[in-house]
């Protein structure tokens, strides 16, 4: 797990599923504009051809010819369609371009909150671990007065273990929401894997 909000945020960054998806998407419409300019940019290509052949009719015995060609093409524009074309690739990779701020901006709105529900949790955790080890030694010492003969009456005694039970149910809700925060902000930062799920 991440040390601190700003780690948290680098590997939701470098990991996040969503924000992973929408970069490639992008990328993609990049790709595909670059495919429709291409298709209207003219284009040009130079062969270079040598042969060499006996001619037995002549006083030379061999003739070598060499030929350079170069070939200049530029398409041919059809009622719009090409520009047409273009215009919904750009469309496409400005919406692209959107949608990957709008994930950022939301991947990284999202491990915040993970973080601090995270966190939050963490404290309540410890906070009730703390509450179950008091409850713990108070019961003990009540139920031990009250096997002595002491002062202590079995309404104390009962009481005393109700409190105690009472501690170790929050305790257990706790520790619950602590795993699912935790789970939460792994979801975030695209660490949330089977293997991972068994070793927390």
């Amino acid at each position: 797990m991440p040390k601190n909000l700003n780690d948290a945020l680098k590997l939701a960054e470098k990991n996040n599923p969503k924000l992973m998806i929408a970069e490639l998407n992008y990328k993609i419409s990049e790709r595909d504009l670059n495919i429709e300019r291409a298709k209207l940019s003219p284009s040009a290509s130079i062969n270079y051809t040598r042969s060499e052949s006996d001619d037995f009719s002549s006083t030379v015995d061999e003739i070598e010819k060499e030929s350079v060609k170069a070939t200049v093409t530029w398409p041919i524009i059809k009622g719009g369609e090409n520009y047409s074309s273009l215009k919904k690739a750009k469309f496409k990779k400005n919406k692209s371009n959107l949608i990957l701020e709008d994930t950022f901006n939301e991947v990284k709105s999202d491990t915040a909150n993970a973080w601090s529900l995270y966190q939050s949790a963490e404290s309540v955790l410890n906070s009730t671990q703390s509450q179950v080890n008091a409850a713990e030694i108070a019961n003990e010492g009540i139920t031990l007065e009250y096997e002595s003969g002491n002062t202590r009456t079995t309404l104390e005694v009962i009481q005393s273990r109700s409190l105690l039970l009472n501690a170790r149910i929050t305790n257990a809700k706790a520790e619950r929401d602590f795993i699912i925060s935790k789970f939460q902000l792994m979801a975030e930062l695209g660490e949330l894997t089977l293997k991972s799920i068994k070793k927390s």
